[in-house]
């Protein structure tokens, strides 16, 4: 029986300071890594999700959904 090894993926908000985990597998990592699409990869997290695993496998920083909210308020 295979086994299915789970990586934690964490970034953090630029705007609160905020740090947010994903738990993936270690197989959707490295299909990402690979260069196949984000919804292959991580088709089974929505999408805040997605972009907190992206996130922490780019640059470790993001900004979270209460900045895009008020950022969306000012216009």
């Amino acid at each position: 029986m295979a086994t299915t090894t789970k990586v934690t993926l964490s970034a953090t908000c630029l705007h609160c300071g905020k740090t947010d985990t994903v738990e993936a597998t270690q197989r959707a990592v490295d299909l990402y890594r690979a260069g196949a699409k984000v919804q292959h990869a991580f088709g089974d997290k929505d999408p805040q999700e997605r972009e907190i695993a992206i996130a922490a496998l780019r640059t470790r920083t993001y900004y979270c959904q209460d900045w895009w909210d008020a950022a969306g308020e000012e216009d």
